[in-house]
């Protein structure tokens, strides 16, 4: 598959208001700021495209691989409970938006060993491990499957098959604290057959970060660079009372995504 993307290009905020100041026939004029109309403008569209986008991946995860701004690959150890927190403080403040796969048995590129110190219900990012490859992918299961699948071995994640016949499968996001249980995270995906206390790859988009300052990027693919700047055009047209529906997301936005990211 052919992606109309090139590797580390993002979308240039003044190129988004160089555009939107065209349509508004407000070039080189004050009647538009970038602090007050520009900036909160881009900034609506990138969220627009994340609640446009959620959309997108229920119907197909292709489009999340032309992401390549967002993607990222980092190796965790799991806790004693076959379970891993995602904690925004261990990555500078990073957010994770969307999972794109699990791969137990991790191998990676330095010598692959075990922090004794990460024990009971704390499960970590090693940040001095990058990842390899792994023979193995998660499967996600629904809650239901993953509760009655243990004993299932036509289902991945049963814990009757081992060996190299095994599947691995994931619960998806969930919090688990108790009194008694407090992981460094609220939410943890648990893995089954159980990979405790080892070494695991997680791929996964993280959650654009918002455009500042006019010398920004947007982590978007130039594709949708026409879609960015209608979005912000709208929020501007909002802002000057035209009723415009915020965040609203048609079918038609969809497959216009669809067809700029595949």
């Amino acid at each position: 598959m052919l992606f109309k993307y090139i590797w580390g290009m993002a979308i240039l905020v003044q190129n988004v208001v160089t555009q939107c100041a065209s349509a508004l026939d407000a070039e080189g004029s004050d009647r538009y700021l970038f602090d007050l109309d520009y900036r909160p403008a881009i900034q609506y569209s990138v969220r627009w495209m994340v609640v446009a986008l959620n959309n997108v991946f229920s119907q197909t995860k292709g489009p999340a691989e032309s992401l390549r701004e967002l993607i990222n690959t980092r190796v965790y150890q799991a806790n004693n409970y076959s379970r891993v927190a995602f904690n925004p403080a261990d990555l500078s403040g990073e957010k994770l938006w969307t999972l794109l796969s699990i791969h137990p048995e991790a191998t990676t590129i330095e010598p692959r060993t075990i922090d004794p110190t990460i024990t009971g219900a704390t499960s970590k990012v090693r940040l001095d491990l990058t990842f390899k490859g792994s023979e193995y992918s998660a499967e996600r299961l629904t809650f239901e499957q993953f509760n009655q699948n243990q004993k299932n071995i036509f289902l991945p994640g049963n814990t009757i098959i081992s060996g190299e016949l095994k599947r691995y499968s994931y619960l998806d996001f969930s919090s688990y604290v108790s009194n008694n249980y407090n992981p460094p995270g609220t939410y943890e995906v648990e893995i089954r057959p159980t990979v405790s206390r080892s070494i695991i790859g997680i791929r996964y988009l993280k959650y654009p970060d918002m455009p500042q300052l006019i010398t920004d990027s947007i982590q978007f693919p130039d594709s949708v660079t026409d879609m960015i700047v209608e979005k912000a055009l709208q929020w501007i047209s909002w802002k000057q009372g035209d009723q415009t529906t915020l965040y609203s997301v048609t079918e038609r936005d969809i497959q216009v995504l669809i067809g700029n990211l595949i």
